[in-house]
């Protein structure tokens, strides 16, 4: 990296370094958040993966945040990848660490007060109305979650609260999340190892579903394998069954700071590249299609109805 460059980054984090250290914990990580989503832009993306992936790495400042157990979860990757499930659940609330010093609990509680935290939260919300929604339409819905890991919105349903009889199916590949399913849901819910290569490959096959649905998965397909992805779901739909994937869009200001502090790497969606999603289903199998952003303008939403 180009000895300017190092020194302009170096400078950001130094300073949101000695605001820290000063006591202006949250004021400082927020302003990090925003030099650094305005120095992503300044360097382009080879320099900024340099810089994100091994300057950062190697500054104090990465210990620092990192007592707090989300970005160090995040960071380092247990299972293999950012975002999985425990993650989400300290952003849902549903896991809160023991433990934390005064500090790291101020780290903490801003990480899951950002944009993207709240986004997820909405997510989730949104997913359990979907699901209500196909509940009420149907008095036995068959409902597919691909990517569910820990499954969190299902309690959120009147559906589940009144117990209502469904056909549920959870997908994931992470066999610690469906340990967390089984034990969470035993019977009611039908738990199945699988993934998106499973699916594309013909491996694993669902039909007449009247809601299928990936809530963080798309973040991480490329296009041609969205793609497909995208019109496998629609197949498994019956007629009037609705489709509903999300992508967070490339807007979300907290990329930079996801990029560095968590290593958390998405591949972001507008509305546009959310459309090219449906390129392998057939216009007049289409019976409606709505593309929409969630209220912070943070996630976008591709809903599908099948004729």
């Amino acid at each position: 990296m180009p000895t300017s460059h190092m020194s302009k980054g170096s400078a950001l984090l130094d300073k949101a370094c000695e605001g820290i250290q000063s006591g202006e914990v949250e004021q400082s990580l927020s302003e990090l958040k925003d030099s650094l989503l305005d120095y992503r832009a300044e360097l382009g993306p080879e320099l900024w993966s340099e810089f994100a992936k091994q300057h950062f790495s190697e500054h104090p400042i990465r210990k620092i945040v990192h007592q707090s157990p989300f970005s160090h979860r995040s960071y380092t990757r247990p299972r293999g990848y950012a975002g999985d499930a425990v993650t989400l659940d300290y952003i849902y609330g549903d896991l809160s660490p023991n433990g934390l010093s005064p500090f790291a609990e101020r780290v903490f509680n801003w990480e899951r007060a950002t944009p993207s935290a709240e986004a997820v939260r909405g997510r989730r919300d949104l997913l359990a109305r979907y699901i209500d929604e196909a509940a009420a339409a149907t008095q036995t819905p068959s409902i597919l979650a691909i990517a569910c890991g820990h499954l969190r919105e299902l309690r959120l349903t009147k559906a589940w609260k009144q117990k209502q009889s469904m056909n549920f199916t959870a997908l994931d590949q992470d066999q610690e999340s469906l340990t967390v399913l089984r034990e969470s849901y035993g019977s009611d819910v039908n738990v199945v190892p699988g993934s998106v290569r499973s699916l594309i490959a013909g491996k694993q096959h669902f039909a007449d579903q009247d809601l299928v649905y990936a809530a963080g998965l798309y973040d991480y397909l490329p296009l041609p394998v969205a793609r497909r992805l995208t019109a496998l779901m629609f197949q498994m739909l019956k007629p009037g069954g609705r489709l509903l994937v999300a992508n967070f869009h490339p807007g979300l200001i907290d990329i930079g700071a996801m990029e560095t502090t968590m290593n958390w790497w998405l591949i972001y969606r507008n509305e546009s590249e959310m459309a090219e999603l449906t390129g392998e289903i057939e216009n007049a199998q289409i019976a409606e299609q709505k593309i929409f952003r969630d209220q912070g303008d943070n996630l976008v939403y591709l809903d599908l109805k099948r004729g």
